[in-house]
């Protein structure tokens, strides 16, 4: 799914979630939204800016109360990007 979509257009929207996601009331909705479970597996993604703003995305995630406790969706792919010689 997220795979047919241009890595600019992504990237373009994880900015603008970037931007808005500073108020705990809205970090706790993007949660119940699902969208963490989805920048979670764009750490993944092939193109580097892409990866860069989902890393981004994650770690304000912390903010809330909810994205804490379940927050594992995250680690495994913050790890593999932490440990890419890339």
């Amino acid at each position: 799914m997220v795979e047919d979509i241009d890595p600019d257009l992504i990237r373009d929207a994880l900015k603008t979630l970037n931007e808005i996601i500073h108020h705990v009331e809205t970090a706790d909705t993007m949660v119940d939204q699902g969208i963490m479970e989805i920048v979670a597996g764009l750490l993944k993604s092939p193109n580097d800016e892409v990866r860069e703003q989902a890393a981004i995305l994650c770690s304000s995630f912390g903010i809330g109360a909810i994205a804490r406790t379940i927050f594992d969706y995250a680690f495994a792919n913050l790890r593999e990007l932490l440990e890419d010689s890339n």
